[in-house]
């Protein structure tokens, strides 16, 4: 991937840990009723629109086997997916006063360890899945399922498949309001899968000269900031998920070296971090609310805290899993190869 949206997908990490953080001090002693602006929600958007930019970019040779494909999928996100989903579960079920957004539900969970929607059971007109930031997953394993599906097709007829699967789930979801599987599905924000991949295979006519990706950045950033003050997630695949889109391509289009080696790392850990933080927030919170000491009654000092113990941890998980994986490789055989006999990266 460009080294630029490694930075992106930090930067997309980092706001939905920040948001998550405005949210969580609400439910500390120390909040008396006032809290600065809650932004941040554009990182889902973001990556959303770079999923579909770097999965088409993936598949945009023939020698992708849909099983190869989905098991590279697999392999990146169900590790850690399963691990904190089991361990919330754990959690809830001993602990039920730590997580305050969810309890334990057997069925709840055995859901979310599959990417099935399910209604939350402390909230049943809201679907959630243990994890609560694993909403977006179910949106991308229904992603990746598409695009899988689409390899079986000639290259040319795959993203005009992939569109039409994903304007008949919005179209569905307009017919059968009230079933909540095909009202999860047939969200327009599952749009924004299909920005990136227009994004990726739109011909690169030429690279943009570096004001005019600026302008292009900023005024997408003014929308965005805009969309989160007024008007919340209502339209979200458009106040949203275009000015994302802008600024995909406006990073996309141009080509640098230049590397900033921290921003690089939080990126490459940008899933770790986007999974984990829900336990940081948690355990910011308790200890918070155990210890009554007056630079808590600062807000920012505990976003501040949240945002970077989250990093922190993101990192020591994306690390560490990235060393299992790289011994297990080693140890045995991998089960799905490409048709030129090598792993699709």
């Amino acid at each position: 991937m460009l080294v630029q949206l490694q930075y992106l997908r930090a930067i997309a990490a980092v706001a939905v840990v920040y948001f998550h953080a405005i949210l969580q001090y609400e439910k500390t002693i120390y909040f008396n009723g006032t809290t600065v602006p809650a932004l941040g929600e554009f990182g889902v958007d973001l990556f959303f629109v770079l999923s579909g930019y770097v999965i088409w970019k993936s598949v945009q040779s023939n020698k992708y086997e849909p099983a190869s494909f989905i098991y590279n999928r697999i392999k990146r996100i169900i590790p850690l997916y399963w691990s904190a989903t089991l361990f919330a579960a754990a959690i809830a079920l001993a602990f039920p006063d730590i997580l305050k957004s969810t309890v334990f539900d057997a069925s709840h969970t055995i859901a979310s360890l599959f990417f099935i929607p399910w209604p939350s059971p402390i909230s049943p007109t809201e679907i959630f899945p243990v994890i609560v930031p694993g909403w977006t997953l179910n949106y991308e394993v229904y992603f990746y399922s598409i695009v899988a599906l689409s390899l079986l097709l000639s290259q040319k007829y795959r993203l005009a498949f992939i569109f039409s699967i994903i304007a008949f789930g919005v179209i569905l979801r307009l017919i059968f309001p009230s079933n909540y599987i095909i009202s999860f599905y047939g969200s327009s924000i599952v749009l924004e899968f299909f920005y990136g991949c227009i994004i990726a295979a739109a011909p690169r006519i030429s690279e943009l000269r570096r004001p005019w990706t600026g302008v292009g950045i900023a005024i997408a950033t003014s929308c965005i900031i805009a969309a989160e003050l007024y008007f919340g997630t209502s339209y979200r695949w458009l106040l949203l998920g275009v000015p994302s889109a802008l600024i995909v391509f406006c990073l996309a289009s141009i080509r640098t070296d230049q590397k900033i080696g921290l921003f690089k790392l939080i990126g490459d850990a940008s899933y770790e971090i986007y999974i984990t933080h829900v336990f940081v927030l948690a355990a910011c919170r308790v200890v918070f609310n155990k210890f009554e000491v007056a630079i808590f009654y600062n807000q920012s000092v505990f976003t501040a805290l949240c945002v970077a113990a989250s990093v922190v941890l993101g990192l020591v998980c994306h690390l560490a899993l990235k060393g299992l994986l790289s011994r297990s490789a080693k140890l045995r055989v991998p089960l799905w190869r490409s048709r030129s006999g090598q792993r699709p990266g």
